[in-house]
């Protein structure tokens, strides 16, 4: 290529450092400018130019659609069974409110039960979360009922190869001790195999009481896990109606509601109850589904940390 052309093209390739729109429309500019005062030789190289900034103006566009369609993937899965006893799922895409964590549940009992019943024919789950991008609290939520429902049948679940995006929810969240990070699948079976599952767990005494209510079992079981592992200790119901009288019962001086009482038309009603009974509500956003859960999960403690402040003061 003449030199003319060559020093024309450093423009373009410092912009490629910064693949972005703006690098792109700079492209464009560029490539569109090149040939319009030129001439002869110089026009030539000017064209030549111009065709390579259009194959990289193009390859800059497909890779912005690529990415956003990245950013669309659905959750996908890869699993296999070893030794008849143990299933390895490895997930890619993202573990989100809605499709991605009932796809995800549906992948489980797949791997997992005879199918048409309930009866578990494997009961040790590995998830490979390595290509696992994002969790949001209802996947956290939906990891921890998945839990707590292979433990109850004399199995488990573990995490492996975590993504540095769900390590950190995981960090964040105070689940560490629920699901120990392992570097391999091997690894993690191994802890498996070696887990005393019938060991009963121990109840502490002197924790602050909290009652959750919400429709959604995933989001109960996060929250559980959540305060619990914060040092609380936890009831959790999905009947709206008979949170009052769960909260008196446990003496729980403090109730969280889910979103879903958003949607219940007695909500203010159950509110009004328990804020007559001397009771603290702390009521969760609408979108707290969506939100990335180790955000959520700060906010929530911050905010309960607050009522247990006020509750003591009062």
């Amino acid at each position: 290529m003449p030199a003319k052309a060559c020093q024309m093209l450093m423009p373009a390739i410092a912009c490629l450092c910064l693949p972005s729109l703006g690098s792109d429309l700079a492209l464009c500019r560029l490539a569109r400018a090149a040939p319009t005062s030129l001439t002869g030789r110089r026009f030539r190289a000017a064209s030549e130019v111009q065709q390579l900034l259009g194959r990289v103006r193009q390859a800059l566009y497909c890779e912005i659609q690529l990415d956003s369609n990245r950013a669309k993937m659905p959750l996908t899965f890869q699993s296999r069974i070893i030794d008849e006893r143990v299933a390895v799922i490895r997930c890619k895409g993202r573990i989100a409110f809605g499709p991605e964590a009932e796809a995800l549940e549906a992948e489980v009992e797949r791997q997992t039960k005879v199918a048409g019943t309930n009866f578990y024919q494997v009961k040790i789950v590995v998830l490979n979360l390595g290509e696992t991008e994002y969790i949001d609290s209802s996947g956290l939520g939906t990891l921890i009922r998945l839990y707590g429902v292979l433990r109850a049948v004399g199995g488990g679940l573990k995490l492996c190869q975590l993504s540095p995006n769900v390590l950190r929810v995981i960090e964040v969240s105070n689940l560490r001790s629920l699901f120990p990070p392992y570097d391999s699948e091997a690894e993690a079976i191994q802890a498996l195999r070696g887990t005393d599952w019938n060991q009963d767990d121990q109840r502490q005494t002197g924790r602050i009481t909290i009652v959750c209510i919400d429709p959604s079992r995933d989001l109960l079981a996060g929250l559980s896990a959540l305060l619990t592992n914060s040092g609380y200790e936890v009831f959790t119901t999905r009947h709206i109606g008979e949170a009052a009288t769960l909260a008196k019962s446990v003496k729980a001086p403090i109730v969280v509601c889910g979103p879903g009482l958003l949607n219940v038309p007695t909500g203010p009603e159950i509110i009004e109850k328990l804020s007559r009974a001397e009771i603290k509500v702390l009521q969760l956003p609408s979108d707290f589904h969506t939100v990335e859960a180790g955000q959520a999960s700060q906010d929530l403690l911050t905010q309960v940390r607050a009522l247990v402040a006020s509750q003591a003061s009062a």
